[in-house]
């Protein structure tokens, strides 16, 4: 497999600086190109590898990473997952998460 076909797709709380396999990790894995447009939280697709088994996603702010692209979303309270927009900056979510964790 070349490196141009393998992908990788991390989350992690948005607190961390960056994926890593660490407790701000909650799920790891990498694979070859996805043949679907959609990646449900936890599944495995085919030929892929897990590196972090998937972790309940509680309460908080969170940030995807597919290769070179990131998305950041919000679980809240009751579960619902909502997408940050674009426009908002990654270090902007980290002060309104620390805030909520004190």
């Amino acid at each position: 497999m070349t490196a141009a076909s393998f992908f990788e797709v991390d989350v992690y709380e948005c607190a961390v600086a960056e994926a890593v396999d660490s407790a701000g990790t909650f799920w790891s894995l990498s694979g070859p190109r996805l043949t679907t447009k959609r990646l449900r939280y936890g599944e495995i697709p085919p030929g892929w590898t897990v590196r972090t088994t998937a972790r309940p996603l509680v309460s908080g702010c969170y940030a995807a990473e597919v290769g070179s692209s990131t998305v950041w979303f919000e679980v809240d309270p009751s579960g619902a997952i909502r997408e940050k927009p674009d426009s908002v900056h990654y270090r902007d979510l980290i002060k309104k998460y620390d805030k909520r964790r004190q």
